[in-house]
């Protein structure tokens, strides 16, 4: 899937986050200068040998003593609705199973055998109204009606929803992993809105790092070509359950067959759009 960056919270709680994005693409890798920066810094992301800043204010002037500081290039200034960044969908609260996601802006009261997830998304993935952060949470909510996976561990974590909702669903202990240091800041701050901090954890990292650590469910709805190493682990797939999404078409046989193969039995598979979801099962345990 194609996740964008997490967000640095220095905005309001009170309405929408944001009325437009800037977002500068720079020709380097170097995390942001916070400081300098200021409180217009809404993320930053590093990918591919390049820096994207996002920022809530027109900053052409920090951000070229910032690249000037990194030893960066200033290559594009890109400004954008805030709702855009969205495909143009209203952050709003949406429903996912028993699950009511609620941007800070937006909260409402759970109903009888609701839980609620309150999050401040920035522009992190995960707000809820990509098919496959809504699929995943209704996987979760069904999950735990029937189990009880008392430990999460979520790879690619974007905005932290999916451990907010498993340990909302009734989950222990979570632990999430991002390998944007932005994107990983969201988390905390999700965490922290629902107050399950003290039964959480948040890495910045390679998830492939992290593929070991215990937990009795996995959740990893990120990139194919992650899932595709995540798998080749044989420490990953030792737990109960396995949750994969963000495959399209083209690769859901591959990594199906794959996960079969090495043993895994199909729970559910669902087809939302031009996204593929997967529950697996390890029987071994």
């Amino acid at each position: 899937m194609c996740p964008g960056p997490g967000a640095h919270y220095n905005h309001s709680m009170a309405g929408k986050p944001y009325d437009k994005l800037y977002i500068y693409e720079l020709r380097g890798e170097a995390y942001a200068d916070r400081e300098l920066l200021g409180p217009a810094l809404v993320a930053d992301w590093l990918e591919s040998g390049y820096t994207f800043l996002f920022m809530s204010a027109p900053s052409q002037a920090v951000v070229d003593q910032f690249a000037a500081q990194a030893g960066l290039e200033v290559r594009s200034e890109t400004v954008i609705d805030y709702e855009d960044w969205e495909a143009g969908q209203e952050l709003r609260t949406v429903r996912a199973g028993r699950v009511l996601l609620c941007p800070t802006w937006d909260m409402q009261e759970p109903g009888p055998g609701q839980v609620r997830v309150a999050m401040d998304p920035g522009v992190a993935f995960g707000s809820g109204n990509h098919p496959t952060t809504n699929r995943c949470v209704r996987v979760l909510s069904d999950l735990f009606e029937k189990e009880q996976p008392r430990t999460v561990l979520d790879l690619g974590c974007g905005t932290g929803v999916l451990c907010s909702a498993a340990l909302a669903l009734g989950a222990e202990r979570a632990t999430a992993v991002d390998n944007q240091r932005s994107t990983a800041d969201t988390a905390r701050r999700t965490l922290e809105l629902n107050g399950v901090s003290d039964r959480s954890a948040v890495h910045h990292g390679d998830a492939r790092l992290f593929a070991a650590t215990p937990a009795d469910l996995l959740c990893c709805n990120i990139f194919y070509s992650v899932i595709v190493d995540l798998i080749e682990i044989p420490e990953l797939l030792q737990r109960p359950w396995l949750l994969f999404s963000g495959l399209f078409a083209k690769h859901i046989d591959e990594i199906h067959d794959k996960l079969n193969a090495k043993g895994l039995q199909t729970v559910e598979h669902f087809t939302d759009e031009r996204w593929n979801t997967l529950l697996m099962r390890n029987t071994d345990f």
